[in-house]
């Protein structure tokens, strides 16, 4: 649905005292489906994360593996704090999106993280490979790992701030005659022009390149711990590299159907068009698969990092311990003054 189109979406309920807030609210239920999930993953998001930041901060060593954990940690709680909140907020204002300034803001935030990741995750397996492979020749060190993730945020950074100039308010028809809705798409000083196709290309582009950059290298990495993984390979280093690659399974698995769906909707224009109420439902519902990635990995730490899942018992036993706790002297505070009230 564009300025240059008539309204096409069969399945909207139309009338005489039909208002632009009224269709608003269709598409509202066309995509509560992903406000739900998104909604979800937000909350496992937050706090998950929280936990995981603060269990690496506070109880693990200085190490690679720790610096990565972090570093991918801080990414999944920006996102989870900024961009699915907007998300939400974009899902269910889908024809009256009142800002410019978050419009841009939103989007940028999404892709900024999401690219961070990704390239944490090209230096993670760079790291991995030389740790297993090449046991005996030159390794990363500490200082090495915090360079790189800063130098991976700078190129996420360089290539998400397009965000900040293509998208804006995109103004377009809605069965209403002469009712423009406002949507947070590409802006309309650049939706017909040249450069939103060139940087969305080159926005796929590269993160189709990571899957198999990652798939060759991990690759070659179970093809060692395989061969030489009962003597050849350190037991840390193993695990370590195993909690490493579910967490880049992850992003993998989660990253490929989202791209995939945006992709058609890019190449075929008339694509949200011709999809009925329920494959609408569906399709908003599973295109933002790529947030689950901000959501397991406290689990996969969790699962794979023994000491990362003894502290969080340790954790939550200790919150269980202050609560028993506060409520034997609570009980203690009544009885007391039950007591005094006896006497007196």
């Amino acid at each position: 649905m564009n300025k240059t189109e008539k309204q096409c979406f069969t399945w909207l309920e139309v009338g005489n005292s039909t208002t632009l807030e009224d269709l608003n609210n269709q598409f509202t239920e066309r995509h509560i489906g992903g406000i739900i999930f998104t909604t979800i993953l937000m909350i496992i998001g937050i706090f998950g994360n929280f936990g995981v930041l603060w269990i690496y901060v506070q109880r693990f060593k200085v190490s690679n593996y720790r610096t990565y954990t972090i570093w991918l940690a801080i990414m999944d709680i920006a996102n989870s704090c900024i961009g699915m909140p907007f998300l939400i907020y974009y899902m269910s204002h889908y024809l009256t999106f009142p800002s410019y300034v978050l419009c841009k803001f939103g989007r940028f935030s999404m892709v900024f993280t999401t690219n961070c990741s990704a390239f944490i995750l090209i230096v993670i397996a760079f790291d991995r490979y030389r740790k297993v492979c090449r046991p005996l020749k030159w390794q990363l060190t500490y200082k090495n790992t915090r360079v790189c993730c800063i130098i991976a945020t700078i190129l996420g950074l360089l290539t998400s701030w397009p965000c900040l100039v293509l998208y804006g308010i995109y103004t377009v028809n809605t069965a209403i005659p002469g009712v423009e809705g406002i949507r947070c798409w590409t802006d309309d000083d650049y939706k017909n022009t040249v450069y939103p196709s060139v940087y969305y290309i080159l926005l796929y582009v590269l993160n189709f390149l990571v899957v198999p950059v990652l798939f060759a290298v991990y690759a070659q990495i179970l093809r060692f711990l395989h061969k030489h993984g009962k003597t050849g390979v350190n037991v840390k280093t193993k695990k370590t590299t195993v909690t490493l690659l579910a967490v880049s399974a992850a992003f993998l698995l989660s990253a490929i159907p989202h791209y995939s769906l945006v992709v058609t909707t890019r190449i075929q224009k008339d694509f949200n068009c011709k999809m009925t109420f329920s494959e609408g439902f569906a399709y908003y519902t599973f295109v933002f698969s790529i947030l689950l990635n901000n959501a397991v990995n406290p689990f996969i730490y969790g699962f794979l990092d023994t000491k990362f899942r003894r502290e969080m018992k340790n954790v939550f036993n200790r919150l269980r311990q202050k609560k028993a706790d506060d409520e034997t002297d609570c009980r203690g505070t009544k009885s007391m003054e039950s007591d005094s009230a006896v006497t007196h």
